[in-house]
């Protein structure tokens, strides 16, 4: 699904440029890309309130997640992100692929990055192919967040059942 992965790496950088908060970023995700594609166009860096009435006019499911900000991914800043992808880079041994690696990365969804980032053991792989290891795991972790959610299960009693953040 390379335009999934293309759409949401362009999605991600268009909102942290634009400093769009969390809750306001996933109730954009709740749109359809159509939707999504023409606000990214029309929208600038001035217009996020108007953003945000956009988008609970076009029917964007509001989100209000009260997570605690030790939760966001690496501070959400993009020289955070920089930096602690460039240090997995390096724990991983991925030196060979990085642009791809980085590319992948970034293009995941803040929470499952953040566990991709601090989870991931590129240790086992038989062949040698650790960023196929790499994109096995963060689709679990999309898997399994994907199933906690429509089981209706949140973060407090997501540690109840399983002792990993994923």
């Amino acid at each position: 699904n390379v335009w999934g992965r293309l759409f949401g790496f362009v999605r991600s950088v268009w909102s942290q440029k634009l400093g769009v908060d969390q809750n306001t970023f996933a109730s954009f995700r709740t749109l359809p890309e159509e939707t999504q594609q023409l606000l990214m166009i029309s929208y600038g860096e001035h217009d996020i309130p108007s953003l945000q009435a956009k988008i609970q006019e076009l029917g964007g499911e509001v989100v209000n997640d009260e997570r605690p900000p030790a939760s966001e991914p690496q501070g959400g800043g993009i020289e955070e992100d920089a930096a602690a992808i460039d240090a997995f880079l390096s724990r991983c041994n991925l030196g060979s692929n990085a642009g791809q690696v980085e590319q992948f990365i970034i293009g995941l969804d803040p929470e499952v990055r953040s566990v991709v980032l601090s989870e991931f053991d590129p240790g086992g792989t038989k062949d040698g192919n650790v960023f196929g290891r790499l994109q096995g795991f963060a689709t679990a972790v999309e898997g399994r967040r994907r199933r906690l959610r429509a089981s209706g299960m949140d973060r407090v009693s997501r540690g109840s059942t399983r002792s990993r953040p994923y």
